[in-house]
C-alpha cells in the first residue's frame, strides 16, 4: 500500500494536468464537407464474444458518410469466422489472414479499403454511436494526419481493475497532455483514425518492421 500510494498521486497529477491542458486548449472544429466514404478496419482472432455487439454498435453508428467495415480473420477457432461469413451486410467485408498475425492483418485491411480515410479499432471494443463522426470530424479539420483516440478497460467490481483503470487513465491523459504539447508519445491501435496514403507510406519505410507489435507507436 505504501508503494501504491505514491504512484497513486503520480497519475493523479498526471491525469489533472491533462485534463487542464484539453479543457483550455480545446478549439472549435472548422465545418468541413464529408468524405464519402470511410474504411473501418478491425482484425480479430477468436472475439466471438463481442464481435457482433461491437459490427452492430459501428453500422449503426450515425454520420454523414457511407461505412465500409472491413473485418480481418486471423486464425480464428472459436467460431468467430463462421459468424462472419453468415453475416449478410453488404457493408460488412470479411478478409482471411491465416494467422499470420495482427500487423499482417491491419495492413491487409488497409490495403483493401475503398475509401481514403481509415478508422482502426479492436475486435473486443465498445463504441457509442457518434464515434466514427467525432474521430472523422477531428481528422479532416485543420490539417490533422492522425487521430489518437482514448482506450479504457472495461469496469468490474474488484481492487485489480480499480487500479487497472486508474493505471490506464494516467496513460489516457499522458497520451493526451503529449499530444496538446505537440510532442505526441503514445498511441493505441483500438482507437485511431488516419489515411490510407501515410499508413502505406510507414509500412514502406519498415520502421519497427522487426517487432512483433507497436506499429500503433512506430506510425504515430
Amino acid at each position: 500500500m505504501v508503494v501504491l500510494i505514491p504512484i497513486m498521486l503520480l497519475y493523479g497529477l498526471v491525469s489533472v494536468s491533462g485534463l487542464l491542458l484539453i479543457w483550455t486548449a480545446e478549439k472549435p472544429l472548422k465545418k468541413q464537407l464529408p468524405p464519402e466514404g470511410v474504411s473501418v478496419v478491425i482484425a480479430v482472432r477468436d472475439e466471438i464474444k463481442g464481435i457482433e455487439k461491437l459490427i452492430n454498435q459501428i453500422l449503426k453508428n450515425k454520420t454523414n458518410f457511407q461505412i465500409e467495415l472491413i473485418v480481418i480473420d486471423d486464425g480464428s477457432s472459436d467460431g468467430t469466422l463462421e459468424y462472419l461469413q453468415n453475416n449478410e451486410n453488404e457493408n460488412l467485408v470479411v478478409l482471411l489472414n491465416d494467422g499470420q498475425g495482427k500487423k499482417s492483418a491491419i495492413n491487409l485491411g488497409v490495403n483493401s479499403a475503398t475509401h481514403d480515410i481509415i478508422v482502426q479499432t479492436d475486435g473486443d471494443c465498445k463504441v457509442s454511436e457518434y464515434w466514427l463522426l467525432s474521430m472523422v470530424n477531428r481528422l479532416i479539420t485543420d490539417g490533422t494526419k492522425m487521430v489518437i483516440g482514448p482506450v479504457y478497460p472495461t469496469k468490474h467490481k474488484s481492487v485489480l481493475n480499480a487500479l487497472i483503470r486508474l493505471e490506464w487513465l494516467g496513460i489516457q491523459f499522458l497520451t493526451a497532455l503529449t499530444a496538446r504539447l505537440k510532442q505526441s508519445a503514445l498511441a493505441n491501435g483500438a482507437n485511431m483514425a488516419f489515411y490510407k496514403k501515410d499508413y502505406q507510406d510507414f509500412i514502406e519505410s519498415n520502421l519497427g518492421s522487426k517487432f512483433a507489435s507497436g506499429d500503433d507507436v512506430f506510425f504515430l
